[in-house]
């Protein structure tokens, strides 16, 4: 079952995606009771929720103003890197 979230603001992201990995796995498991079910469903919405909050930061911290004061976003393109 997944670890109840006391205070998620204080979550990294990694955590907060270790959190929802394990809530998620533990709803695979057919062998719960309905109330492990909604405990787990509502854990995991509690770690997405918080991964979504660390996500838009980081979306928001890229954003740069263009030389005519448009803001556009930053995309780094991730190369394939092969031996």
């Amino acid at each position: 079952m997944a670890e109840k979230i006391t205070d998620k603001s204080s979550l990294s992201f990694e955590d907060s995606l270790e959190g929802l990995e394990k809530a998620v796995g533990a709803l695979k498991n057919e062998s719960t009771t309905l109330d492990m079910t909604m405990k787990n469903y509502e854990d995991g919405m509690a770690y997405y929720t918080r991964c979504e909050e660390l996500l838009s930061a980081a979306r928001q911290r890229i954003m740069i103003l263009s030389k005519d004061g448009e803001a556009r976003e930053v995309r780094k393109e991730v190369q394939d890197e092969r031996l």
